[in-house]
């Protein structure tokens, strides 16, 4: 190799590194953003509390945002399925108002006296929509997440393929999505608790 194409080379790497350092730290600087703004459009009761809670709701995101990037990373790192030995758990599947129907059709079956409780079944539908609504919090955030990823490593993405694609949703649904949720949710309560405390 002579000194041109030395010179050339290292000019690659240089490039390849400034490149991948750009888009590491754009997608984690614009993915707790997106998170924290998602957060309260939401839940926009929370916006009256903005200025106490998105700093910390901003470092909330900072763990789940290096762990969708270590999901993105290690899936295309270790792209041979024979070397994956983690179990793959699958994302859930989204409520709907059908299976509660049929839900709720088994149960009145099942007890027949609850079949003209309009209270009861007021109470059940209520309950849905209130659980539906922490659930899709789950799948929105995920999707979020996604959305973000895609938008700095759409190349990556695209060649990963069935299984692999497969892992990857479930990481960023279970290691990122479920922490950042579950967190911001704890945050809410909180938030709540002081409201009726004070």
């Amino acid at each position: 190799m002579n000194d041109f194409e030395k010179e050339m080379e290292y000019k690659w790497i240089e490039d390849a590194a400034k490149n991948w350092k750009k888009n590491i730290d754009g997608f984690l600087k614009k993915l707790p953003d997106e998170l924290c703004e998602f957060f309260f459009v939401y839940w926009p009761e929370m916006e009256a509390h903005r200025e106490l809670i998105e700093p910390e709701l901003k470092k909330l995101a900072v763990y789940p945002s290096l762990e969708a990037y270590f999901a993105y990373y290690s899936r295309r790192m270790n792209r041979n399925l024979a070397e994956l030995t983690d179990n793959n758990v699958p994302v859930p599947k989204m409520k709907s108002k059908e299976k509660a129907e049929t839900d709720l059709q088994k149960l009145l079956d099942d007890i027949p006296g609850l079949r003209n409780n309009e209270e009861y079944i007021q109470s059940y539908w209520n309950n849905f929509d209130e659980s539906l609504k922490y659930e899709n919090f789950f799948f929105d955030v995920h999707h979020k997440m996604k959305e973000v990823l895609v938008e700095f490593y759409a190349e990556g993405v695209e060649e990963l393929e069935g299984e692999l694609i497969r892992r990857l949703d479930s990481d960023l649904y279970y290691l990122s999505a479920c922490e950042f949720a579950t967190q911001a949710l704890k945050l809410i309560s909180r938030i709540e608790e002081q409201n009726e405390n004070s």
